[in-house]
Order: structure tokens, then sequence, then C-alpha cells
């Protein structure tokens, strides 16, 4: 209804402030209230033994060894997903001022704030990156249609 053509917020697995009941690969979202089809690309989340984790955004992306997150990348390419990179304008400013709060909100705001721009251009040397409305078409076979995605 206001020009949207797909989504990518659903977080697929539950954490501390959400978490939403989704497939982790791309789908088409059904549960809007208009009931209208959304296509969908989740945030990108690897299988570990029986759980699973999500590495490749803010503060998973962050806090996370470089190598985990690679081992995440390589797991969902193999199985024919592509990964999905979120990162906010602070994850990439060590020096932004610090603001008060509890020590674990603290933690996840400013854990790895300094290794940002590094696994982020290690991630660019070693993947192949597109857009997230390009990465659905080719997951749902165009169901995106004619799109512009901004970077």
């Amino acid at each position: 209804d206001f020009g949207l053509r797909y989504d990518a917020s659903l977080f697929p697995v539950p954490r501390g402030n959400g978490g939403y009941p989704c497939p982790r690969e791309p789908h088409v979202f059904t549960g809007s209230p208009s009931g209208r089809g959304m296509p969908e690309l989740p945030m990108s989340v690897m299988k570990i033994g029986p759980g699973k984790l999500a590495f490749s955004g803010g503060g998973y992306l962050r806090l996370l060894p470089l190598w985990l997150i690679r081992r995440g990348f390589k797991q969902l390419n193999r199985e024919g997903m592509p990964a999905v990179v979120y990162l906010h304008p602070r994850d990439f400013a060590p020096d932004s001022p610090r603001v008060p709060m509890s020590k674990v909100r603290h933690f996840k705001a400013y854990v790895g704030m300094s290794s940002t721009a590094g696994k982020l251009k290690a991630l660019l040397k070693e993947f192949s990156f597109t857009t997230c409305g390009e990465a659905l078409d080719r997951a749902l076979g165009g169901a995106t249609g004619d799109h512009t995605c901004s970077t």
C-alpha cells in the first residue's frame, strides 16, 4: 500500500529484544494485516549444532571473530542463500560519545566498534555482494519486480 516492494527486517530467531518465527531463507511473508504477500529477505543466521546464531550485522558483526563470520557466509552460500549484512553508522564510530546505561546494554552497544571497518573490508574482498532487491529477485524468481535499492 505504501509502495514497498520487499522487506529485509525480520529476525528469524528469538533474541532479547525480538525475533520473529520465519524461515531463514528468502520467502514471501504473508502475515501482513492486508493479507498481501511481501518478499522478505530475513536477517542472516547460521546453524551451529542444534541452534542458530546471527553473525553478519550490527553488534553480532562487531562482537564475533572474523573467522566465524566467514563460516556463516560460506554456510549460507553453500545452502544457496545470500548473507545479509546490516550496519548502523554508529557501528563505524568507536569514538562516539558514551551514553549512560546498564553494563549489559553498554557491552551490546559498544563492543567491537573499532573492528567493524576492517571486518567489512575483509568480507567485501572475499565475497560478492549485490542489493537486497537483486538477491530476492534471484531467490524468488523476480518477485520484487522493478526496484531501486539505495545503499
